[in-house]
């Protein structure tokens, strides 16, 4: 005869919804939340080896430990008996595997989202093109241009000083190297 209660299967089962709510909940506070882009300064984290861990030990949340998410590293374990670590390690896996080197490294390992409305592969806004307007005359040069199309002076930004500690060639009026970031010398 059965005594009056709940067993630990029926106990499972009444928590499977509970589990797959909080995990949906997760899921979009983590879209919903992008935090600010700061520069990284962490270690190199390999794509596929991440890829592989969240396919074969996504259960228990290895990748999350190897990315160093640690929030998300501790809550994979917690919920493994839901089954919702297990696919979401596996969906995390494929993605990793369906991205380029650059791309994982900008979205997963420093955590920097796309712009707003940017399309894959454009510049970001350091990378603009730089104004080749003439620094002489004021005229407005083609991006390829060498020397100015009125006045004939150099278009190149880089025509200041080499700097003493790469050698680059550096921007007039520039405190410190572009290249390599070593302080410029006063008035060059």
């Amino acid at each position: 005869m059965r005594q009056p209660g709940i067993g630990p299967i029926e106990l499972v089962i009444a928590l499977v919804p509970f589990a797959l709510l909080v995990g949906v909940v997760l899921i979009v506070v983590r879209l919903l939340y992008r935090p600010g882009w700061t520069p990284y300064t962490g270690p190199d984290r390999d794509r596929q080896a991440a890829a592989l861990l969240a396919i074969f030990l996504g259960t228990i949340g290895a990748h999350k430990f190897y990315l160093q998410r640690w929030v998300e590293a501790i809550l994979y374990p917690l919920f493994f008996w839901t089954g919702v670590p297990t696919v979401l390690g596996v969906l995390e896996g494929l993605w990793y595997l369906s991205m380029s080197d650059e791309a994982f490294r900008r979205r997963v390992v420093e955590r920097r989202p796309a712009a707003p409305g940017s399309v894959p592969g454009t510049p970001e806004p350091w990378q603009a093109p730089i104004d080749l307007r003439c620094r002489e005359c004021g005229t407005a040069n083609p991006d390829d241009a060498r020397f100015c199309l009125r006045c004939g002076a150099s278009t190149n930004p880089y025509s200041g000083p080499a700097c003493p500690a790469c050698g680059a060639g550096t921007v007039p009026g520039a405190l410190h190297c572009s290249r390599c970031g070593a302080r410029l010398a006063a008035g060059t």
